[in-house]
């Protein structure tokens, strides 16, 4: 499965309003915060720092009020079950390095 940009939906065009720029830095923070690159952010990797990242991102968005669906799209069109168990942990440390 590759996953669609969460940025043009697949159109190739970006429209870029308050919201989506709030979410692009949320996700440009978390992989410099984490030494994680975007691609890998919203891909299939599962490396400890990758899934922490995209733990805290998950988070941030869905204290933005982001819906489950939305969040998984956000992160490499994802499905709301792993969102659900992406912001459950697993039992690791939520402290970044």
């Amino acid at each position: 499965m590759r996953a669609r940009c969460p940025m043009c939906f697949g159109t190739g065009q970006v429209e870029m309003d308050a919201k989506t720029m709030h979410i692009r830095q949320i996700l440009m923070d978390a992989a410099a915060d984490w030494s994680v690159t975007e691609g890998e952010l919203i891909g299939r990797g599962r490396s400890r720092n990758t899934v922490e990242a995209r733990r805290h991102v998950a988070r941030q968005l869905r204290e933005m009020g982001l819906g489950l669906k939305q969040i998984g799209h956000w992160l490499g069109g994802r499905d709301h079950a792993t969102v659900i168990n992406l912001l459950n942990g697993s039992g690791w440390s939520h402290k970044k390095k």
